[in-house]
């Protein structure tokens, strides 16, 4: 291992207290925001009046929130398998490919990071619109999926970076076919 936490000497503890103020910094609005949820004010005042359970009875009492929360949930299930298909599929085309542009089709496909938010939500609005799928289901799906496939690409492709292909020509070399050495090699190492 490059760093061993008892080798650090004297740093150690400044390193914990370092370690301790950036996890507070990053969970303190997530524990306010929680404690918020049952303050009886409908507005965001800390600390609140009183406490309650009221929105939390309100959001399972109507359907139309346990439907929507379903629906996110269904979108959120379709778009990860389909970004991580998609993104395996363009990492192994990135890394293994060789042709060329393989770096400006790696910019192309890392834009929806790049790109301001609210550009990208009007180009979005505007494609769902020309195609007439705006509010369905499967224009929730797309547009989740441009957003989400950088991510998986990010990681598929450091994966594969670092994954020697030598395992993989070695299992073909004993009689795997390229597919199946992939399926059975390369995947379930990264």
């Amino acid at each position: 291992m490059l760093l061993n936490f008892d080798g650090l000497g004297a740093w150690k503890w400044p390193l914990v207290g370092f370690t301790l103020l950036v996890a507070l910094f990053l969970l303190l609005p997530i524990v306010f925001i929680v404690a918020l949820s049952f303050g009886s004010s409908q507005w965001l005042i800390f600390p609140p009046p009183s406490w309650t359970l009221k929105w939390y009875r309100d959001l399972f009492a109507d359907p139309r929130w346990i439907e929507a929360a379903l629906t996110s949930l269904q979108i959120g299930l379709v778009v990860t398998v389909c970004s991580v298909l998609l993104g395996l599929l363009a990492s192994f085309g990135l890394t293994r490919g060789r042709f060329r542009g393989v770096e400006t089709l790696r910019a192309l496909f890392l834009t929806p990071m790049i790109l301001p938010v609210v550009v990208f939500a009007v180009a979005l609005y505007a494609f769902a619109l020309r195609l007439g799928i705006n509010g369905t289901f499967v224009g929730f799906v797309i547009a989740h999926t441009i957003i989400a496939l950088p991510f998986a690409i990010i990681a598929i492709t450091g994966a594969l970076e670092g994954f020697d292909k030598s395992v993989e020509e070695a299992a073909v070399l004993c009689g795997a076919s390229p597919l199946e050495a992939k399926l059975r090699v390369t995947l379930p190492a990264i």
